[in-house]
């Protein structure tokens, strides 16, 4: 995976969660070592690239964490019409 698709990744996965959609542990933890591959650096990247499975639970507030670490964050606007 290139540095693009991973960035590309990661917004798209930003943006399903800001609108209030499930993505799964799973494919945040992909994403994450995605991310490490293709070589984005964060200090909670690595962390989340290497969850277990008992350990899924941490993933969406890891997942988080790196979106603002790596200056990704999405907040959707408060108006309805805006965002859509």
């Amino acid at each position: 995976m290139t540095h693009d698709e991973a960035l590309k990744q990661l917004s798209h996965l930003a943006r399903e969660r800001a609108f209030g959609r499930h993505v799964g542990s799973d494919r945040l933890i992909q994403a994450g070592l995605d991310a490490l591959i293709a070589g984005f650096e964060s200090p909670s990247l690595a962390l989340l690239a290497g969850l277990l499975r008992s350990e899924e639970p941490e993933a969406p507030e890891l997942f988080d964490q790196v979106l603002e670490e790596l200056g990704l964050a999405f907040h959707p606007p408060a108006d309805p019409r805006a965002a859509k």
